[in-house]
């Protein structure tokens, strides 16, 4: 059986004034970079690519000889035939070294929000670029409803230029054809941040976020807690980009009940998107970093919930509250006073995310702090690995532990029965 022979797809524009042997050459040297052949692959031969293409042979063997002379292609003496060099794929490589970033909106709208989080993601990037000698693109694809045409021209005259691809994140529109194409592609890899894909060739770099929760459920059984309650989004992530956000409040109840610690069914809240504060991080609002008055802005459905969970609980009520990010633990603090309650003296509150606001709350909150400029630059690496050595069941997936940072939000029951039993004695 004949060994295949790569064949590289070119296009030829024979109004251009650059001539068709360098066309040529250049084009193949751009298929070689997209599709990375093997060193030694059988490359098709002179005669067959002219035909191929309907170009006269002597061109198609003065764009050979720029080949084997830039010693991409070669032809050992004692044979017809034609291979990939193996210094092939150095050569082909581009001038300066390039890693495209995708962001699902434009850059400004991208890291002007309320929630700073993308922008730490972003910098992680840049910087793991930069130390690595490499250049990020930003990219903004073709906006979803483009044609198949106007996107795979988009990914011609861009991902030719790059050696991985970074997404930070899936547009708001459910159906994303541009993406779909993207994703779809082959010759480069793509690394999706806090993020995950059913396809074995996506890598992600993401935060475990596991770690965080059993130091944190280890910090508050040492500190006389055992009642647990949890308040989280839960929310369909989009189908190209599965967040990793969308599966942390499952995850805390998981873990929080294989660590030992009691969580009731009716301890827990669960909140729908389009009542939690997640749509008005996106907001480009003016605030006083040290207010919060824009969190408190949304509808009262976290309060109506809060309400129901106290009259059919009564006194059996949880110690202490986890909640999935830190605006909304900000906003279970602020309704707790609003009824009265305090943090800590009444109710204990636990954050996630590690948001600046969650140091310069009122009651600074003890919080799972997500490395989000660490995740950055652990994206960087992994498309570095992923683009040399391959994607693979171990190289597939990166996890940064959390950071468990203690602040006041947190009471330490212990003490609080020490001077009980003092009192009475």
């Amino acid at each position: 059986m004949a060994t295949q022979k790569y064949t590289p797809e070119i296009l030829l524009d024979k109004e251009s004034p650059t001539p068709l042997h360098v066309q040529i050459a250049d084009g193949i040297s751009r298929e070689i970079f997209k599709s990375r052949p093997a060193p030694g692959t059988p490359f098709i031969s002179q005669r067959q690519f002219a035909d191929l293409i309907s170009v006269n042979r002597i061109t198609v063997n003065r764009a050979y000889k720029r080949l084997f002379d830039a010693r991409i292609l070669i032809q050992p003496p004692e044979k017809k035939s034609i291979y990939i060099a193996p210094t092939a794929f150095d050569q082909v490589k581009p001038p300066f070294p390039v890693i495209g970033i995708i962001l699902p909106r434009p850059y400004s709208e991208f890291v002007s929000s309320v929630d700073q989080s993308r922008l730490k993601y972003t910098s992680g990037l840049i910087d793991r670029c930069a130390e690595k000698g490499y250049a990020p693109m930003l990219l903004n694809p073709p906006p979803p409803g483009s044609s198949d045409e106007e996107t795979r021209n988009w990914l011609d005259e861009t991902i030719s230029r790059l050696t991985a691809l970074i997404h930070l994140g899936h547009r708001i529109e459910m159906v994303d054809r541009p993406l779909e194409l993207i994703l779809r592609e082959t010759y480069l890899p793509q690394i999706f941040v806090s993020g995950c894909s059913d396809d074995p060739r996506i890598g992600t770099a993401c935060c475990d976020i596991e770690s965080g929760l059993l130091a944190m459920t280890s910090y508050l059984k040492e500190r006389g807690h055992s009642r647990i309650g949890v308040i989280g989004d839960v929310f369909d992530p989009p189908a190209f980009f599965r967040y990793t956000y969308s599966m942390r409040t499952d995850c805390g109840i998981r873990c929080i009940r294989k660590a030992g610690m009691e969580l009731r069914d009716e301890w827990i809240l669960k909140i729908p998107m389009e009542f939690s504060s997640r749509p008005i991080l996106d907001r480009r609002i003016s605030r006083d970093p040290n207010r919060f008055d824009w969190l408190f802005q949304e509808n009262e459905f976290m309060a109506r919930q809060l309400d129901a969970m106290f009259r059919k609980c009564g006194n059996n009520l949880p110690t202490v509250f986890w909640c999935s990010n830190d605006f909304l633990a900000i906003r279970l603090c602020h309704l707790l006073n609003e009824r009265g309650f305090h943090v800590p003296e009444d109710f204990s509150v636990v954050g996630t995310d590690g948001n600046r606001e969650s140091e310069f709350a009122e009651v600074p909150l003890t919080t799972i702090g997500v490395p989000m400029y660490e995740i950055g630059r652990l994206a960087i690496d992994m498309a570095l690995d992923h683009f040399f050595n391959g994607v693979s069941e171990k190289n597939r997936i990166g996890k940064i532990p959390a950071m468990f940072t203690v602040r006041n939000s947190v009471r330490d029951l212990r003490a609080a029965h020490s001077y009980i039993a003092h009192a009475r004695t």
